[in-house]
């Protein structure tokens, strides 16, 4: 993955404040940083936002936005060989040091500081990607198939229902359930 920066800017974006439609002719990522409540409309889709999550447009898409509270945003334009959905992935906190540090990197602009920012760009790519890939790979029924087999292997022995619901997915309650 070759990725290119083309902007970072942060916003403070006031209660009722309305995004009208737009596109880029570039990737755009937003990271909603507090107080967020909103909803970003991409592509005909809306999609409900809040603080933590992050918004990817895909170039050329058209997108808009609607904020029910103030909200600090960050948000960084870049290019990309790679195949990108537009979409929202709620609850990145991990990315926060990622994007911390692309902030850093920008001010400070050290020697090979372009580099290091497309490297953490493609780190965050890669973040909600496996993200994407948790959600969409956990089949619950497979998952209870294997807390079955695991019983029937180990009821000779104490079993942990906390890691019954780890291993469903489940929270302990709703496995108990």
């Amino acid at each position: 993955m070759n990725t290119n920066l083309i902007f970072i800017t942060s916003h403070t974006l006031k209660k009722g404040r309305v995004v009208d439609t737009n596109t880029h002719s570039c990737h755009e990522l937003v990271f909603y940083c507090y107080g967020c409540n909103g909803v970003i409309t991409i592509d005909g889709v809306d999609h409900k936002i809040s603080a933590g999550d992050i918004s990817v447009v895909t170039e050329n898409i058209q997108h808009s936005e609607k904020h029910f509270s103030d909200v600090e945003c960050l948000f960084f334009g870049f290019e990309s060989d790679e195949e990108i959905e537009s979409g929202v992935y709620h609850n990145v906190w991990d990315a926060k040091p990622i994007i911390q540090s692309i902030i850093k990197e920008s001010i400070e602009q050290k020697y090979e500081y372009k580099s290091i920012i497309n490297l953490k760009i493609q780190e965050i790519m890669l973040l909600l990607k496996r993200s994407m890939d948790i959600t969409s790979k956990t089949d619950k029924s497979k998952s209870l198939f294997y807390c079955k087999n695991y019983i029937d292997e180990n009821y000779m022995y104490k079993i942990n229902i906390s890691d019954l619901a780890k291993m469903a997915g489940y929270s302990i309650d709703h496995f108990r359930h």
